[in-house]
């Protein structure tokens, strides 16, 4: 049941960039977190690895299997996924930290817990 939710959230997610990727390229260069000359678009995820819920981390290794095999077979119509995560402890102050690192630090255009 897991792996089919696992490819269920990816497809959801690769749709999404699609629909973005989509838009006119004038507009993605001043994008933050896409890069229109090395099409690559940045997306980052914070998940309880640790903590007290330390079974959703099945879901972060799924979600980066499937942007790695995605990444390996060409991508999103040419288009690589930079997939960044990080253990947020399933802390809400550690949640708030590692998002504001994610779009400040990482420059990702879109975040997923």
């Amino acid at each position: 049941m897991l792996p089919g939710i696992a490819r269920l959230v990816g497809a959801a997610a690769a749709g999404a960039i699609s629909l973005v990727l989509a838009g006119s390229a004038a507009a993605l260069a001043q994008t933050k977190g896409i890069d229109t000359e090395k099409k690559i678009v940045t997306v980052g995820a914070f998940t309880p690895v640790t903590g007290p819920v330390p079974f959703y981390s099945v879901l972060t290794h799924a979600a980066d299997a499937y942007y790695k095999h995605l990444n390996e077979n060409g991508g999103i119509r040419g288009w690589k996924v930079n997939y960044i995560t990080y253990d947020d402890g399933y802390d809400p102050a550690r949640s708030v930290a590692v998002s504001r690192k994610l779009v400040e630090e990482d420059g990702a255009f879109a975040l997923s817990a």
